[in-house]
């Protein structure tokens, strides 16, 4: 428990200056929604496990600023780094979660990749199915 407060604490002091797009859902919107969905839907959370949550959310949403407030000037290492923040988060709540509060946790992601994937294949988007490559998927 010890090692999660202190990769918490240090996850709140990464940070790459890079831009947001405009016209994007600001950072902080986007951490609050997700973490009112795992409160909500993870109902069986400790006191402790709640607190936890609330920190790592909020260490989350200070690196997602971090990240969107400075130039977009390599959208490719933009979108590593914000993945890298991604997989650092839900690694950190894999160490916070039981079994079956994972397991919800995780069809929570699986769920919002879909979402993700749909609102770029409805605005013809990279995922799109194209005539030229067979209908394949990218």
């Amino acid at each position: 428990m010890r090692h999660l407060l202190i990769a918490i604490a240090i996850m709140g002091f990464v940070g790459v200056a890079n831009a947001q797009r405009p016209g994007r859902v600001n950072p902080a919107k986007r951490v609050q929604m997700e973490k009112d969905s795992v409160l909500a839907k993870i109902t069986n959370l400790s006191d402790d496990q709640k607190l936890i949550i609330e920190s790592l959310y909020s260490d989350y949403e200070s690196s997602l600023s971090k990240l969107t407030a400075g130039g977009r000037d390599d959208p490719q290492a933009f979108r590593q780094n914000i993945q890298k923040a991604a997989e650092e988060k839900n690694q950190m709540m894999k160490e916070v979660l039981d079994d079956e509060q994972w397991t919800i946790f995780n069809q929570m992601l699986e769920d919002e990749r879909e979402r993700r994937k749909q609102r770029r294949n409805d605005r013809g988007g990279r995922n799109r199915n194209r005539p030229d490559d067979g209908g394949k998927d990218h």
